[in-house]
């Protein structure tokens, strides 16, 4: 991977899953809703001064 450039778009990974399990948390909290379905579907990755991660999600609210 080019510094800077995004990744080309690869399937999900344990990893990835496990980034979008802490940030649903974050977003529970932040809308103070639930979402019973928060599955990374895919991602793309690029390297700066670190890796930013852009991940796509599936994901259902459950709406009283």
């Amino acid at each position: 991977m080019m510094r800077g450039g995004a990744s080309a778009t690869k399937p999900a990974t344990a990893e990835t899953q496990q980034i979008s399990d802490q940030v649903k948390a974050q977003l529970e909290e932040k809308e103070n809703r639930k979402f019973p379905v928060f599955k990374t579907m895919e991602f793309k990755s690029q390297l700066v001064a670190g890796t930013n991660y852009f991940i796509k999600v599936h994901s259902s609210l459950n709406i009283p």
